[in-house]
């Protein structure tokens, strides 16, 4: 009998994509035994709609670059393709589709986890896929009173379980776009064949573009 797939769907901008990100993948992988990672790349995020402004082409090319060495990960378009705006309710249900039977692990940071409330669907969510969530410095607080009422107890528990103890990861896409439009480098913080794309786009994360989110 054949042992069902695991996959992990791991989203977000990634502007730009970083160490701290394949971390996570390949640490989600190892821990729940995953088949592969594969990175989404928002193409209209439903929370952060004012602070993306890293064209996509760039965003999504540059997640290409940063898995390229790892067969284990992947990296995905499916949200320009689908359109509209990226509610991950639609992200997974297409992932429902092309891996029929398998068993999906959504990958979130904390920062993610502390406004899942808002979410769409968010019990669709959790039928079609469980969450695992990394810590980040500074995001603790999750459990509200709102978010008991949407997914009940059992809803909540299920999120709680998959909350992994490990380092928070300290590096951040944020920090690295301000470095950028310093004009300083980040060749310690990227995958070598994305600090090679950020030098020959210096464009993207120069000053006065004002990157943010």
């Amino acid at each position: 009998m054949r042992a069902q797939q695991r996959i992990g769907v791991f989203g977000g901008t990634f502007d730009p994509p970083h160490k701290g990100h394949i971390k996570i993948a390949l640490c989600a992988k190892r821990l729940m035994k995953l088949q592969k990672v594969v990175f989404v790349v928002s193409y209209r995020p439903p929370h952060k709609k004012d602070m993306v402004h890293t064209p996509f082409p760039h965003r999504f090319e540059m997640v290409c670059l940063a898995v390229a060495d790892n067969p284990n990960l992947e990296a995905s378009d499916v949200e320009k393709r689908l359109r509209g705006t990226s509610y991950t309710i639609r992200t997974l249900r297409y992932f429902q589709k092309r891996y029929p039977g398998a068993r999906l692990y959504l990958i979130i940071g904390a920062d993610s986890l502390s406004e899942i409330s808002t979410w769409r669907d968010l019990p669709g969510i959790l039928e079609t896929a469980e969450i695992i969530t990394f810590p980040r410095v500074g995001y603790r607080l999750w459990k509200t009173e709102k978010l008991r009422r949407i997914i009940g107890i059992s809803g909540m528990k299920k999120i709680e379980s998959g909350i992994l103890k490990t380092r928070p990861i300290t590096v951040s896409s944020t920090g690295i776009r301000s470095l950028l439009e310093e004009g300083k480098s980040v060749s310690k913080l990227v995958p070598p064949r994305v600090a090679q794309y950020l030098r020959k786009n210096p464009q993207i994360y120069s000053a006065p573009s004002g990157k943010s989110g």
